[in-house]
């Protein structure tokens, strides 16, 4: 078991999280289409991980250049590593959020899944994300809202949500 993690079911609390991000890879980077100009030309995914969004990102907007920056320098590893063979419209480079490493008005669309809830300056990480985006171009967050059907479900199942042990989360509602 994970350092400081809570003890309880895990086998259900890896289910909800493999369910989970199922759900955001299957649902959320395909809702994008609807919300971006027709035909985006640079992408950024914020905390992209080991690229699995960065890549549907890539697969749907076939045209585009897609950067993946994280602040883990081997989950960036394995993600260049899987999509080699996007060549130059995907890469991936370590970044801060608090301070992403492009000029303004870079990216027609922005997208950070699981990022800002995390950040201890949560309006820094959304500022940032501003800065780097153009004019009428689209930023997405994937936040935890206290509302939702997976913190209901999370108290009734008596399985907190992933990473609810981390030094910041926050919950929010709109």
């Amino acid at each position: 078991q994970h350092p400081g993690r809570r003890s309880g079911a895990p086998v259900a609390r890896l289910l909800a999280v493999r369910a989970r991000r199922r759900a955001v890879l299957h649902a959320a980077a395909p809702a994008a289409p609807g919300h971006l100009r027709p035909d985006p030309h640079d992408i950024l995914d914020v905390g992209c991980g080991t690229g699995e969004i960065s890549s549907r990102l890539a697969g749907l907007f076939g045209k585009a250049r897609v950067t993946g920056v994280d602040l883990i320098e081997p989950h960036l590893e394995l993600a260049r590593s899987r999509y080699a063979s996007l060549g130059e419209r995907l890469t991936f480079q370590q970044a801060d959020a608090f301070e992403l490493p492009f000029a303004d008005r870079t990216f027609d669309f922005v997208y950070a899944h699981g990022v800002v809830q995390y950040a201890a300056d949560d309006a820094r990480v959304v500022s940032e994300c501003h800065r780097v985006l153009r004019p009428g171009g689209t930023a997405m967050f994937q936040v935890y809202n206290r509302i939702s059907w997976l913190h209901v479900l999370s108290k009734v199942m008596k399985t907190p949500l992933e990473h609810e042990d981390a030094p910041v989360l926050r919950r929010y509602s709109i």
